[in-house]
């Protein structure tokens, strides 16, 4: 009855519009935890740790210090050494990073690291070097090797009453197997939006696609060229999203949510729910689109136009605003 739900959010924008959303139709949002996808990894496999860790040790914001470490004192990483600090702390989060990415899309490789397996070129071995340096020096082991000792039944100690992955757009390799080895005692409810629900979509081709086949290949009979262009070219994430629950047992329910309005926003909308190619495009202000010279200029832009849009439209609210 106290248990939580945990409720796996992408950022934190989602957390508090789904916290306020939650609030205003329940009357109060308790007993819910938002979790981000990687501290949820994290929490799933910890027990399975040498010891507890109040924080993700497999983190950019955890290796970056031992990597920065590396790079000052340590004379066979001389040659990745920069000329200022900042330098070789802007370098050591990219290896972070890097290295972290290997252990979320690469699991395979990380653990053939693990087993002193290098199938790497001679000027990548730095990398394995320091990825097992970083092994020694931490107190526990890599994920993949915990998600590997990992047995739901038994490790699994939280009991969360329910978990929701809300608004997911992608998951790696590894958060996948954690999913998946996760469902075998806890029952994993995604809420995910399919923009084309009653159409199969993921096979379609954007035309760049389309033109390169057609140069290389004599036999392009396979691809699909009717459907909407821009789901072809803006989709492939959210198709390799459903491509993973297609290739396992995966329950899928729909709810479908059929868009109506006359805007231009709306229409493009109702395009890409049925599959076509825009009919007409009507002239309005839903969609804007603005060429900014760099990020400072976009953000002056957004933000201009937020609070245009607060002064003019008297029922929009902060968190209508995503």
């Amino acid at each position: 009855m106290f248990a939580e739900t945990w409720i796996v959010v992408p950022n934190h924008s989602a957390k508090q519009w789904l916290q306020k959303s939650l609030a205003r139709d329940l009357g109060v949002c308790a007993q819910i935890r938002f979790i981000m996808p990687l501290s949820f990894n994290w929490e799933i496999i910890k027990n399975v740790a040498s010891q507890e860790h109040s924080i993700n040790i497999f983190s950019k914001d955890v290796l970056r210090w031992q990597i920065y470490q590396f790079l000052i004192n340590d004379s066979k990483y001389k040659f990745l050494k920069q000329n200022s600090e900042i330098k070789n702390f802007n370098l050591a989060e990219k290896i972070a990073s890097t290295l972290l990415q290997y252990n979320e899309e690469h699991p395979d490789i990380i653990a053939k690291w693990d087993k002193d397996i290098y199938e790497v070129s001679e000027q990548y071995q730095w990398q394995v070097e320091m990825w097992l340096q970083l092994q020694e020096n931490l107190p526990t082991k890599s994920p993949v090797e915990l998600l590997e000792l990992f047995n739901p039944l038994t490790d699994f100690k939280q009991q969360p009453a329910n978990i929701v992955m809300f608004a997911t757009e992608q998951l790696s390799t590894l958060q996948k197997a954690t999913l998946f080895k996760l469902s075998q005692k806890q029952e994993i409810q995604f809420f995910i939006t399919n923009p084309c629900p009653d159409e199969y979509w993921f096979d379609i081709k954007p035309e760049s696609s389309i033109a390169r086949s057609k140069l290389f290949e004599t036999d392009v009979e396979d691809i699909i060229e009717v459907g909407n262009p821009l789901l072809a070219s803006l989709g492939y994430s959210k198709m390799a999203l459903f491509d993973a629950f297609l290739q396992d047992d995966i329950n899928l329910m729909d709810r479908t949510n059929q868009y109506v309005g006359n805007s231009l926003y709306q229409s493009v909308k109702q395009d890409i729910y049925s599959l076509q190619l825009p009919s007409h495009c009507k002239t309005d202000n839903s969609i804007k689109i603005h060429s900014c010279h760099n990020r400072k200029r976009e953000l002056e832009v957004i933000k201009d136009d937020i609070l245009r849009n607060l002064d003019t439209k008297k029922d929009l609210n902060p968190e209508d605003i995503i």
